[in-house]
């Protein structure tokens, strides 16, 4: 399958925007420094390098904390309490600067307890950015900078073995996250069933340096789940028709 980004005009349009979610349509995309793809594929403790977002060297790179175990079917078990991934600063600078961007992870065999939490958070001075569940399992979007906790959705994340997504991105000034249990990267607001979506509504742009920087972790609101495609793009998916 090949992707072709339909551009803010066709976003806004309400159309779809096909963001790639493999490796190999990253780099082939028209603009490959769009979209940063990164395939769980590495051995035990070993770090994972993705392509494409116009990223170069050790930000191509997520570095593995805590040993997880190697990649089995395309997905890194992580343990909910010491493992996890993390990126450098121009990796979170080079797509949550822009003033559209989509952070997506596919996941699956979430086991949750008495705290749950799904994360994958690039966190600076002033802003954090986790696609994160609350108390009782629904997720939901916090950006602390402003206390605003994004309405938590009404359906609470799966816990089982089939591959899904949760995604956060900013369209059109508006910021939203979302859930879906299917195989492909989804396209945009329309293609996440109603209990599992939310948007915070506007939002400002990211600015300032970025320091904590744990692209996908298990650790903050601990809960164990299989990491598998990291997608980083500087394209926002559709937007809702707010």
């Amino acid at each position: 399958m090949s992707f072709i980004s339909l551009g803010s005009g066709a976003a806004a349009r309400g159309l779809p925007v096909f963001i790639p979610y493999t490796e190999a349509a990253a780099a082939a995309a028209p603009d490959p420094t769009k979209t940063f793809v990164c395939e769980m594929t590495g051995g035990d403790s070993a770090n994972e390098t993705g392509v494409g977002g116009g990223l170069t060297g050790a930000d191509l790179v997520l570095y593995a904390v805590g040993g997880p175990p190697g990649a089995s079917g395309g997905f890194r078990a992580l343990n909910g309490s010491t493992q996890a991934f993390n990126c450098t600063p121009d990796f979170a600078a080079a797509f949550l600067n822009n003033p559209e961007w989509t952070l997506a992870l596919q996941f699956k065999s979430l086991t949750v307890g008495a705290l749950k939490g799904l994360w994958y958070y690039l966190s600076g001075s002033q802003w954090c950015i986790p696609a994160s569940m609350d108390a009782a399992g629904h997720a939901a979007l916090l950006l602390l900078s402003s206390g605003n906790y994004g309405p938590a959705m009404s359906s609470a994340l799966p816990v089982t073995a089939s591959p899904s997504w949760i995604c956060g991105w900013r369209k059109s000034g508006n910021v939203h996250v979302g859930w879906v249990t299917q195989a492909e990267l989804p396209t945009g607001w329309g293609d996440f069933p109603a209990a599992q979506r939310a948007c915070i509504g506007a939002f400002p742009a990211f600015t300032g340096t970025w320091t904590k920087l744990g692209a996908v972790s298990s650790t903050d609101y601990p809960a164990a789940f299989s990491a598998g495609t990291l997608v980083a793009s500087k394209l926002g998916l559709t937007s809702a028709p707010i």
